[in-house]
């Protein structure tokens, strides 16, 4: 059913409890005011509704003005792992049917249901586009339950889903590294099947048999084909078997049978790779003089965080990824980000109260007019660079729109008072520096994203331009004399 996005829609006026609801849609980029909330189906006034948000761009509300949120999947994509008000996650795109599910927290009790526009008075946020079909229940489903539901939808609206079941990886490969404190690590990577599965199980043992199936050992889900384990124990044998997994194939067809592969890790004192002070502060710690996975064409695919605590940025996406240059920083390697769409994601993160990174912007990748995040959410707090003459020109920004401040300085000069912005010390183009920041709390990242801002912000709006050679973020403020050791550190591995 089309919806012209301004004086169509339709109602029932009896009321119901729901908790979950999924539903086929497509918005359109003709008929759609970008101005208004697109209401697919809900009651906004009982606080439980999906509308697209072309706002800003790419979004989702389910709340209404009745405080609901949900859990929410798009097409293939995985359930957010929290209940959201509004969120961008998993962003929609114009004139394409999605797979939009949808599981309140509470059941919704709704006075009617309305689709195509929220309030009735015909030029309050209507729906441009087309909806193919409204799936409403008044309980919350099993997991496996969702994923029939979503390829069902997809399967009958968007036709791009496989359902069979998956092949096994191939080119499995192996690599002991000896980037992580304490005291081993391996880097895993494989190629793709032919027929591409939604994603992969590694499963492993200590010993020379790996586990028989990818659903017993210790498993860990992953979406790409590469995957690093940090804090083994030094030389020990450990073996692995990794799975493609199709989660809309038959519910007991989803793993394949998996290829297996074996290692014995390195010794604790064959390290080669120096690390920063006070390592037991460490809340995520990436090098990219080590650790770093690429293509053949040297994009990057995953960087290995170094702490141990399995924080690893990605990028699955071959269009999004920044590329690795060799000895390009005293004989080492950095990542180059070019400011339009690169960048890498972390689906976990943790506590950030100092963080200290060696980067370079470039003259000529850095749009003049947007910040450029180097790490960090911008709903929570991070540290962007700010080249924008009309603000901060050549300083920082620390808090996103989560109003956290920091203290900062750069090349080790005087820290600066604490601020939510602040350009006292101003970067240079082209130049490699050290930015230290402290900030005034604790600072529960969930997430990170390094190249792009987050939050509500689209790819492609405020990236950044240049180089990073090393990412070290702690849990903890460190003390004048362990400054001075990083400081020291840094000095050592990058020359600056």
């Amino acid at each position: 059913i089309t919806f012209n996005g301004s004086t169509h829609f339709l109602e029932n006026t009896t009321g119901i409890s729901v908790r979950s609801v999924f539903l086929a849609a497509r918005i359109s980029s003709s008929t759609q005011q970008t101005s208004d909330l697109a209401q697919v189906w809900g009651d906004y006034y009982s606080g439980g509704h999906v509308a697209l948000d072309p706002r800003s761009p790419y979004r989702f509300s389910f709340d209404g003005n009745g405080g609901g949120s949900a859990r929410y999947m798009l097409d293939a994509g995985d359930e957010s792992s929290e209940a959201i008000s509004n969120g961008v996650d998993q962003p929609w795109s114009y004139d394409t049917f999605h797979a939009i599910g949808a599981t309140f927290s509470s059941d919704r009790v709704l006075s009617g249901q309305r689709l195509g526009e929220i309030s009735g008075s015909l030029a309050e946020h209507n729906f441009g586009g087309d909806i193919g079909e409204i799936l409403v229940y008044d309980t919350e489903l099993s997991s496996d339950d969702k994923a029939l539901v979503q390829l069902h939808i997809l399967q009958r609206w968007n036709g791009s889903v496989n359902s069979s079941v998956p092949e096994n990886v191939e080119n499995l490969e192996i690599k002991n590294v000896s980037l992580t404190i304490n005291p081993s690590a391996v880097n895993l990577s494989w190629s793709a099947p032919s027929i591409a599965p939604t994603g992969y199980v590694v499963a492993y043992l200590s010993g020379e048999e790996a586990p028989a199936d990818c659903n017993s050992g210790i498993t860990t889900n992953v979406a790409s084909p590469f995957h690093s384990l940090s804090g083994l124990l030094a030389n020990t044998t450990y073996s692995f078997r990794v799975c493609s997994e199709n989660s809309f194939a038959k519910l007991n067809d989803r793993l394949a049978n998996g290829v297996s592969i074996s290692i014995t890790t390195l010794a604790a004192e064959s390290s080669e790779t120096a690390a920063p002070p006070r390592s037991d502060l460490l809340s995520c710690w990436l090098t990219a003089a080590a650790g770093v996975f690429t293509t053949d064409d040297l994009e990057v695919t995953g960087w290995q965080d170094g702490s141990g605590a399995g924080h690893n940025a990605q990028q699955p996406s071959s269009g999004n990824r920044p590329v690795l240059i060799e000895t390009a920083l005293n004989g080492k390697s950095v990542i180059r980000f070019d400011g339009e769409d690169d960048y890498l994601t972390s689906s976990s993160a943790g506590v950030m109260r100092a963080a200290y990174i060696v980067f370079r912007i470039s003259s000529t990748q850095q749009m003049s007019n947007e910040l450029g995040s180097l790490f960090g959410e911008y709903t929570k707090g991070h540290i962007a660079p700010d080249p924008r003459a009309s603000s901060n020109v050549r300083g920082f920004s620390f808090d996103g729109n989560a109003g956290v401040s920091a203290s900062y300085n750069l090349d080790g000069a005087a820290y600066v008072s604490a601020n939510t912005n602040s350009n006292a010390q101003q970067w240079s183009y082209d130049t490699f520096h050290l930015v230290s920041a402290v900030f005034t709390s604790d600072v529960s990242l969930s997430d990170y994203k390094i190249g792009t801002l987050g939050g509500h912000f689209s790819v492609g709006q405020h990236q950044y331009g240049g180089d990073i050679a090393e990412i070290i973020v702690y849990s903890a403020e460190l003390s004048a004399e362990e400054e001075e050791e990083l400081e020291d550190y840094i000095t050592s591995v990058w020359g600056i």
